[in-house]
């Protein structure tokens, strides 16, 4: 696992740890082990924690289902992708939408990624098991001081 997959998840355990609401604990883990398939490019690993029907929109692609998302890993250089932030809002035992602020530093089709964005997730628990059923992104101006 990448350093700053293990960074991120002591800073998510701290964030959460206070809360003790184990749901959202949950839910950040899967985030991470997600983080964690897009950095080492694991189709498999992406495809598990994705529903069949996930929709996908970001400034650098504009909307994709899963099966387009999938197909065009290859296409997709993440070389950094931080997250702050993180808050969670549990619309159900079995529905959860995580939002939060990333600085990504990239490439999909060998054009930059937006590098600072907001990003709102819906994550929803199937069979014991959160997936990650919507991601998006909006951009967000450049930082004071960057």
């Amino acid at each position: 696992m990448p350093a700053k997959t293990l960074i991120l998840a002591a800073v998510c355990c701290l964030f959460l740890h206070g809360t003790g609401l184990a749901q959202d604990e949950q839910v950040v883990a899967a985030k991470q082990a997600l983080e964690a398939a897009y950095d080492n490019g694991d189709v498999a690993a992406i495809r598990a924690g994705t529903t069949k029907d996930h929709v996908a929109i970001a400034p650098h692609f504009e909307c994709m289902s899963q099966a387009e998302q999938l197909a065009k890993i290859p296409d997709l250089d993440i070389k950094s992708y931080e997250m702050h932030g993180f808050h969670t809002t549990r619309l159900t035992d079995h529905v959860v939408v995580l939002t939060f602020t990333a600085d990504i530093d990239g490439t999909f089709k060998g054009k930059p990624l937006t590098p600072h964005v907001r990003v709102i997730e819906t994550w929803v628990k199937r069979d014991g098991k959160w997936l990650q059923a919507t991601y998006q992104e909006t951009s967000l101006p450049k930082p004071n001081g960057s």
